[in-house]
């Protein structure tokens, strides 16, 4: 599955050198990493795959991705693409036995999701879903901390993030469609509930509001007046299975300043506080505690949760080569301890709990 030299030679779907979160998160980290070679890039046109092979120093270029999968020289497949595509391309790198890291949401709905947890438990392969809040230093440190007992019991949470409107375009007006599956409830809700359920557990029941509260939107190109059908705004209330109360705010249609992401975990005898420009599952996190009654101090992330190198820049790609290095260590035979296909199933069944609830104005049971 390697090569001689024991780097996994690495294909990249979506290496765009314009924009992405391929160009954002995946291409910093890679040369990071000395258990991966970056082989080949994969874009829809060959004169995009082009730039991009010399601008990220490929030594192959594919326009095909069924070409890329089926190639003896790529030992695993990167999908970092448009959502609509993740079900095609990821199916297409499973059947040529390579394993696939493939980002979050890993299909549009519920039943593509599914499908292709069933096929990447099938193969066998180790595949990645790109839920990388669970990686990152600051969420593994307080979730720790919570399990240890720094807060006692924990009694309520609170975790919001806060993004800017997305501004249309012809590259990104698709995503104000909700049957596209890449919406604020997917992405920025989806992370933040999983970051949620990574620290503190599962919901047991929760109630919710998913809407839309800015629409139409006007396109930046060619000023038409577009119809937003993607939720942006997500709220959910409900009880943890520990019993402990929790609530999550999302709202993704900003557009002005935004106050990135928070944590706030309330316990019998102290508190955590987890705080972002950005996100808790994305971007650089700082963590502050307490006991008692007094106002919460830093806490600085001890060393031993960052396994990436420290070279890595922060920010997205670091998570990133978090996730990476953990999916190398499956491939080279270790017991995996990523994120799964099936983990991203069941994350993809509480983001239908959320709809169903929102839809019926009524308390729902999750799991």
């Amino acid at each position: 599955m390697v090569t001689n030299n024991n780097r996994i030679r690495l294909g990249v779907v979506g290496a765009s050198v314009k924009r992405g979160w391929a160009k954002n998160a995946h291409m910093p980290a890679i040369p990071h990493l000395p258990e991966f070679e970056l082989a080949a890039v994969c874009t829809s046109r060959p004169e995009t795959v082009a730039e991009s092979a010399k601008a990220y120093g490929a030594r192959l270029a594919f326009h095909d991705y069924h070409a890329m999968a089926a190639s003896p020289e790529v030992d695993a497949v990167a999908v970092s693409v448009r959502t609509p595509m993740h079900r095609e391309i990821t199916l297409a790198a499973l059947r040529a036995k390579k394993p696939v890291f493939t980002e979050w949401p890993l299909g549009r709905n519920i039943t593509e999701t599914e499908e292709i947890a069933a096929a990447a438990a099938k193969s066998g392969l180790p595949a990645v879903v790109g839920l990388q809040g669970r990686v990152g230093p600051a969420n593994l440190y307080v979730r720790d901390l919570v399990r240890e007992g720094f807060v006692g019991k924990v009694l309520s949470a609170f975790i919001y993030r806060i993004t800017p409107e997305v501004v249309p375009d012809k590259d990104t007006v698709w995503g104000l469609e909700k049957d596209k599956g890449a919406t604020s409830l997917t992405i920025a809700a989806g992370h933040t509930l999983d970051t949620l359920a990574f620290i503190l557990g599962e919901f047991r029941e929760l109630s919710s509001y998913v809407t839309v509260q800015h629409s139409p939107l006007q396109r930046s190109d060619t000023k038409e007046m577009v119809k937003v059908t993607a939720p942006d705004h997500v709220m959910v209330q409900g009880i943890l299975e520990s019993g402990a109360a929790a609530s999550v705010y999302v709202c993704s249609s900003v557009p002005g300043f935004v106050s990135g992401g928070r944590l706030e975990v309330y316990g019998t005898e102290g508190m955590l506080v987890s705080t972002s420009p950005e996100s808790l599952h994305r971007g650089t996190v700082t963590v502050a505690g307490s006991k008692g009654y007094k106002a919460p101090s830093p806490m600085p992330i001890p060393d031993k949760y960052q396994w990436a190198p420290k070279s890595v820049p922060a920010g997205a790609p670091l998570n990133v080569a978090q996730l990476y290095r953990l999916w190398s260590k499956a491939i080279q035979g270790e017991k995996p301890t990523y994120p799964s296909f099936q983990d991203a199933a069941r994350r993809y069944r509480m983001l239908e709990a959320v709809v169903k609830a929102s839809e019926t104005g009524t308390r729902v049971r999750v799991g």
